[in-house]
């Protein structure tokens, strides 16, 4: 599946699911009833992606309750190709911070998950008027160096170096 179709479906599931009108798990079921036609990979990456979202936004509210932090969140979801080889342990858990992305040019830090083609990126400290469906998201590059990418993954450079997929572009400098 496309990543932008894939990214529609996450947008629309999300959406359903923070309502909070039902229990979630019923929401992602009643989503994929009605969307019979996604594979068993797109149903797993929206169910993480999703759950990993909603672990968040319970973070959040947990947080907002005990007078350390706010409930209301803005997250910006980014899907790319699933052998891109962005690693799953630059992850956020309620334990640790992951790893951060470049957004209109600031550091904003991944919410919850890195799944299979789609992750969630708190963009909540940037204006409206900075973040809009299209834009470029940088997860590695000047702003953000290998080691830096591996420190907030648990590894070492080299594993972040030769875990990127052929898709990217490599410039070998002596």
């Amino acid at each position: 599946m496309h990543p932008n179709a894939l990214l529609e479906h996450a947008t629309e599931l999300l959406h359903r699911v923070l309502q909070l009108k039902q229990p979630a798990d019923g929401v992602v079921s009643d989503y994929f009833r009605a969307h019979r036609t996604l594979g068993s990979r797109e149903r797993h990456t929206l169910a993480e992606t999703t759950y990993a979202v909603l672990r968040k936004r319970l973070l959040w509210q947990h947080l907002a309750q005990s007078g350390k932090g706010e409930l209301e969140r803005r997250l910006a979801v980014l899907a790319w190709q699933g052998n891109d080889g962005f690693l799953r342990a630059a992850s956020a858990s309620d334990g640790k911070p992951g790893a951060e992305a470049i957004v209109a040019g600031q550091r904003c830090p991944l919410a919850g998950r890195v799944s299979m083609d789609l992750v969630a990126i708190d963009v909540t400290d940037l204006a409206d008027a900075e973040v809009k469906r299209g834009d470029l998201v940088n997860l590695l590059g000047p702003e953000i160096g290998v080691d830096d990418l591996a420190t907030r993954a648990g590894t070492i450079g080299y594993e972040v170096l030769t875990s990127l997929g052929r898709r990217y572009r490599r410039i070998y400098r002596g």
